[in-house]
């Protein structure tokens, strides 16, 4: 070999060991790009399946909500049905009760609401016309008496409008 040759083969083996560790670099970097990106992509993953779970867990609440609010809503119906049932029952056996038994039924009423014997009793117009002066005369001073109070309501028909 002469000294030409010596200096070519000399500067391909150190273009060889350049390109060498070069491509040893090359794959260190490669490989640490590689391990980034795999350790973004699997905190990328839990956050978005840390997101899933929360926005089906808010979802799940809602749906919760909703349905409970509807269970209040029907619980609501259901209550008013019954009360309505109930006052139609009730007006019922009042409308169907015999006159005495009716009055008597009021008197009770007043003596158990007890007062100062300045209230009012209101009357519906039938109620007025046919029992309220035998009601006055009787609900209201019984009552009175029962809250341990005298005096006398006033009669006439203007006493019970």
């Amino acid at each position: 070999m002469n000294g030409m040759e010596k200096i070519t083969a000399r500067m391909k083996e150190d273009a060889a060991r350049s390109l060498s560790e070069l491509n040893a670099q090359t794959e260190q970097e490669l490989r640490r790009i590689r391990e980034e990106s795999a350790a973004r992509a699997e905190k990328e993953r839990e956050t978005a399946g840390g997101r899933a779970h929360l926005a089906a867990q808010e979802r799940y609440e809602r749906l919760c909500s909703a349905a409970e609010m509807e269970t209040r809503k029907l619980t609501l119906s259901a209550k008013q049905k019954v009360l309505a049932e109930t006052y139609d029952r009730a007006l019922e056996i009042l409308c169907s009760m015999p006159r005495e038994q009716y009055l008597s039924l009021l008197v009770r009423l007043l003596k158990a609401a007890g007062g100062k014997g300045n209230e009012k009793i209101a009357l519906n117009a039938k109620d007025r016309d046919e029992i309220g002066e035998t009601l006055v005369e009787q609900g209201a001073e019984r009552a009175l008496y029962a809250c341990g109070r005298s005096g006398r309501y006033p009669r006439g028909p203007r006493a019970y409008k």
